[in-house]
């Protein structure tokens, strides 16, 4: 259906809910850890900092948060972008492939415009990734063209409200 209909966002979102339900282990499939719920509050940063959808935010953040949790959780994720999407090779370049096959189908997979810094404080989250992690997905997921801009950097924003942010 996605395929047909890039834009229909609850196919979008029927992908995203059985990639989180393959890999969650709050509904007893076999993980022992609960890491794939940190997409759900590494997503609300967006929301908050950018006003964006629940389901925009979610689809961008997706295979960044795959590629993060890569470096803790090897085996499970090259697992799934094999058993999902048939990709084979390392997770950064699954990752990068998801990205390119959603932007195939009309699937806007960057945001376009940078945060107001000063929202940045107070965002309560609780996740396992550090707070230069989460930053690192937010700048992935920022129009190439805003990455390269150093007055936009997520890192930066985090740095300057490290003490404020009770998720770091």
């Amino acid at each position: 259906m996605l395929k047909d209909e890039p834009t229909n966002e609850d196919a979008r979102g029927m992908i995203l809910y059985g990639a989180s339900i393959s890999t969650s282990s709050r509904l007893g499939l076999g993980k022992e850890e609960n890491y794939a719920y940190d997409i759900y509050e590494v997503e609300f940063v967006p929301e908050v900092l950018l006003g964006v959808s629940y389901r925009k935010s979610l689809t961008t953040i997706f295979p960044r948060i795959l590629k993060a949790m890569g470096k803790y959780h090897v085996q499970d994720i090259e697992k799934f972008f094999r058993d999902a999407f048939d990709f084979e090779g390392s997770i950064e370049g699954s990752a990068e492939r998801m990205i390119e096959m959603f932007a195939d189908m009309g699937v806007d997979m960057y945001f376009e415009k940078g945060a107001d810094v000063n929202n940045l404080k107070g965002i309560p989250i609780e996740t396992t990734l550090a707070a230069e992690e989460v930053a690192a997905i937010m700048q992935d997921c920022l129009e190439k063209q805003m990455r390269c801009d150093r007055s936009l950097s997520f890192y930066s924003y985090v740095q300057s409200f490290r003490p404020c942010m009770s998720w770091i």
